[in-house]
Parts: structure tokens; sequence; C-alpha cells
């Protein structure tokens, strides 16, 4: 009976290379070690990679550390967002703000503009929380106008210069479909 799935341990590797230089196959040595066929390519395969060293092999069974995600989430802090805003405001590109904060250039736009439209919405409504800014009477009567004529919701926002969710959400609270 051969085991399946199981890492191979240091003292398997010596006493594969032992079996192997005593005349063995590779096969009688799996049948000797109780491995099936498969295993042993594997280990041929890693005997080959490590010059036929045991030396090597025993290194590599050896236990690896465990590696650390690559990015971790780190709150941003408020003076973080202002010093990106500044920088931008002074021409630095994304890439230029992303090291000096130590961030990916990616996620220093996608933020910045988030806080943007954020603190944009709160400035019009006067709300903190609010999640859209609502539609002026102007902008109002002209998303009427096109919702008459059948335009659909991103059509409308892209000629209002509005995100279609604040058409979309006009339009639900208007009882329209």
């Amino acid at each position: 009976m051969t085991r399946t799935n199981t890492p191979w341990r240091p003292s398997e590797y010596e006493r594969a290379r032992q079996l192997r230089e005593t005349g063995l196959t590779w096969r009688e040595v799996g049948a000797e070690l109780g491995r099936s066929e498969g295993a042993m390519h594997c280990l041929l395969a890693t005997l080959k990679a490590s010059d036929w060293s045991a030396l090597d092999m025993l290194a590599d069974a050896q236990p690896r550390p465990r590696l650390v995600a690559k990015h971790t989430y780190r709150a941003w802090r408020p003076s973080e967002l202002a010093k990106a805003r500044e920088m931008r405001a002074r021409g630095h590109t994304w890439v230029d703000v992303g090291a000096a904060l130590t961030r990916q250039p990616e996620a220093c736009a996608q933020y910045v503009a988030t806080q943007n439209a954020k603190a944009a919405i709160a400035q019009v409504t006067g709300k903190r929380s609010a999640k859209y800014a609502a539609l002026s009477e102007h902008e109002r009567r002209l998303v009427d106008a096109m919702l008459n004529d059948g335009l659909g919701v991103r059509a409308i926002g892209e000629q209002v210069g509005r995100n279609w969710y604040v058409i979309s959400t006009y339009k639900r609270a208007r009882g329209l479909r």
C-alpha cells in the first residue's frame, strides 16, 4: 500500500539515495519506501534539480518561513490625504504621490477621488453622510425631459454631467422604472 499526498521527510530522501546506490530500480525503491511510481518520478525530478546532492535535498526539505502578504491595508490618515491633494495640486503624478506616501499609485488615485467626491457631495447637500447630491431644479427638468424621450440613465448622466447612479436614484424616487 502506498501513501498519497505525503510530503517527503529528509530521512526518506537519504534512504532513497542509499537504496538507489545499492542498485535497485526506482520502482523497487518506491516499493521499499511505500511510495507510488508517481512519487518516485517527483523524487527523481527533485534529485536531478538538486544535482543529485543529498545535502541539497536535506536543505530543501527544511520547513520554509511563512510568507507575509504582499499588500496589507493601512488606514489613511487625514495628513496623508492632505499631502496627496497638495502634491497633485502642484502637478505631481500618482506614482510620485504613491512613492511619497509609501502606497500603491492606483490606491492613492482611488482614495483621493473617493474622498473628493464625498467632500463635493457634502458641500452641495450640507450633509456629511449623503450618498449623492440631489439634482437642482434645472437638472430635474432636463432629466425628466430625457426620461420622457426614452434615454437610459447612463446617457442622461453623461449629458447632464452627473453619475448614472444619481439619475437612477432620482428615477426610482419618482416611481419610474
